[in-house]
């Protein structure tokens, strides 16, 4: 978790962080929940076709929890999960869900004597959120949310992990055995301290800043991969993604031209003209005119930062965190 921290903090900071990784570009990787699809076992790795990923039948239905049954009479798929069903035809583009026609932009199709079928269409048609990760070629599949209760380990990692994308650190911290030890490992004090830190004290401006960091989170996600349990330990580990920022021109944001032309939007705000802002003698007006614009400013920035954020390709982090129980409550003790 010390990673993500150090991401959100460089953030806050509004500086770049290195890229934790790299992958083979050649290489497409699905992954449901958090689990890597072995395509391979199923004869055939995943393909793509202008821009639409497909794999071998059984190997996302079956990844899902959904029901196959294969029809060779018609060549066609009849797949149900929960209530929903649909209907896939060897090589057509429509596809059937729940009695409503869809066109696909690639039909399932025979490749080396195994029936390849498109995965984002085939997730999305039974109500899953689907994530092209292209820093790492990878389609992330995730599922209805499932809730877990704190007391379990992993739910208390899911727990930590909310807060902190919330931005709420000292939520966060009850959930270690030594919270002021963890706050100082993670250097975590609080996120009014952390804009103080560089500067931002006016409480209007952390505001903004902070729903810009959210804004920002909202662009990542987590997932919990693995939970290793021995009596009253554990260890779970989790994989954190966020926007890339290694490469972010933050000096950019903001340049001279744009400078000017909110401090002439904000004089215009404010009912002046550029001839009578010109004139202003009284430094208590000229005061209250600078504060708008700076608002205006740190306004712009957050949605500047925003945009680059929500442009840029995903990278992930992996972590973990190793938990006892203690009187019956699991808490993080590394």
């Amino acid at each position: 978790m010390k990673k993500l921290l150090s991401i959100l903090l460089t953030v806050c900071m509004i500086l770049s962080v290195c890229a934790v990784s790299a992958f083979a570009e050649d290489t497409i990787k699905i992954t449901v929940d958090g689990d890597v699809v072995d395509c391979a076992a199923y004869g055939q790795e995943p393909t793509a076709i202008n821009g639409t990923t497909l794999v071998p039948l059984r190997s996302v239905f079956e990844a899902l929890g959904a029901t196959v049954y294969w029809d060779g009479e018609t060549q066609s798929v009849v797949s149900t999960r929960g209530e929903d069903i649909i209907v896939l035809t060897l090589n057509s583009t429509s596809m059937i869900v729940n009695s409503e026609i869809k066109t696909l932009s690639v039909p399932a199709q025979s490749m080396n004597e195994r029936t390849m079928v498109p995965v984002r269409a085939i997730a999305e048609a039974f109500g899953c959120e689907v994530i092209w990760d292209g820093e790492t070629g990878t389609v992330i599949v995730l599922t209805e949310e499932m809730e877990m209760p704190a007391e379990t380990p992993e739910g208390v990692i899911s727990a930590v992990y909310d807060a902190m994308f919330d931005l709420d650190f000292e939520k966060a911290l009850t959930y270690y055995l030594d919270p002021e030890t963890a706050a100082s490992n993670l250097e975590i004090s609080s996120i009014s301290n952390m804009w103080n830190d560089i500067g931002i004290e006016d409480p209007e401006y952390q505001n903004m800043f902070n729903s810009m960091l959210k804004k920002v989170l909202s662009l990542g996600y987590y997932t919990i991969d693995k939970v290793e349990t021995d009596n009253n330990e554990a260890v779970v580990y989790a994989t954190v993604y966020l926007p890339k920022m290694d490469d972010t021109d933050v000096d950019s944001a903001l340049s001279d031209e744009m400078a000017e032309v909110l401090l002439l939007e904000t004089i215009e705000e404010l009912g002046y003209t550029e001839e009578e802002f010109g004139s202003i003698t009284d430094m208590a007006e000229v005061e209250y005119v600078m504060d708008s614009y700076i608002e205006n400013v740190v306004e712009y920035i957050c949605d500047a930062l925003y945009d680059v954020c929500k442009n840029k390709p995903l990278e992930s982090v992996v972590e973990n965190a190793k938990l006892q129980k203690i009187n019956g409550r699991w808490l993080i003790v590394e």
